[in-house]
């Protein structure tokens, strides 16, 4: 019986060693993801129309929590340059960044639609940074990874491979995500989602205050003035509003 206690005692030694000295030369970044992920407001192209999302009810979490924290660097690159075993959804945090990978895969990408939401997300090269991963070709693709769930609610646009060629040329198209929720604008173009300023510009411009509060609750929650004021160029007035309505209650918004 010692025997065998000793031997289980080695044997389990022996799987912890093992997994150290894995850990040492491909190591775990799961957790790393979980902890750089930041709220924005995204852009992805996909393959599924908006009818299919809603039936999902959003975006689902591509794989389990679970799943996620065994991701190791190797892993990571794996996915970057061949798209292997992906943990996560592909985004883009601007509309030039999807533009530019809509060109340079047009055959993968013809029948896709084109979803704007928010939600948290990690920045693959801030990842690749953090854990010590050099440049890579794909680099230039400044791909988001979002690896938590977005509901059907936090979509507030979307555009079908029918209007693909319009949309990217600039031209007004249907916002087909209006057929699910009457609050957001009923039309969409390119320039509309050139920035973060101009995304919340266009709710605003199209009275969508509480689509507008909604978004700045779940993005912008208690960001400071001063970092507003960075990112939406010096826009004071939006500033202003962001900070009020990410403070009210989006059931009831005031102006």
């Amino acid at each position: 019986m010692n025997r065998l206690k000793f031997f289980s005692k080695f044997h389990n030694a022996l799987l912890k060693f093992e997994s150290s000295i894995s850990n040492l030369g491909d190591p775990l970044v799961g957790f790393k993801i979980k902890e750089l992920q930041t709220k924005k407001i995204l852009v992805r192209a996909d393959g599924r129309s908006l009818d299919h999302l809603h039936k999902l009810g959003g975006l689902p979490q591509r794989v389990e929590s679970e799943k996620l924290e065994k991701v190791r660097v190797t892993d990571v690159e794996r996915y970057q340059k061949f798209n292997l075993n992906p943990f996560g959804w592909g985004a883009c945090a601007s509309t030039e960044d999807l533009r530019k990978f809509l060109e340079t895969y047009p055959e993968l990408t013809k029948q896709a639609w084109v979803h704007k939401f928010y939600g948290s997300s990690t920045s693959l090269l801030t990842l690749k940074s953090e854990v010590g991963i050099g440049c890579g070709e794909h680099d230039g693709e400044k791909e988001e990874l979002v690896v938590d769930s977005v509901s059907f609610e936090q979509i507030i646009a979307s555009t079908c491979p029918k209007y693909r060629e319009k949309y990217l040329d600039g031209g007004v198209v249907p916002n087909a995500m209006k057929d699910f929720n009457p609050k957001v604008p009923e039309t969409m173009k390119l320039g509309d989602f050139s920035s973060e300023k101009s995304t919340l510009e266009w709710l605003l411009i199209n009275d969508c205050e509480e689509e507008f509060a909604k978004l700045c609750k779940e993005v912008y929650g208690d960001t400071p003035l001063k970092i507003l004021l960075m990112r939406f160029e010096g826009d004071k007035y939006l500033a202003d509003a962001v900070t009020y309505y990410a403070k009210e209650s989006s059931s009831s918004p005031r102006v």
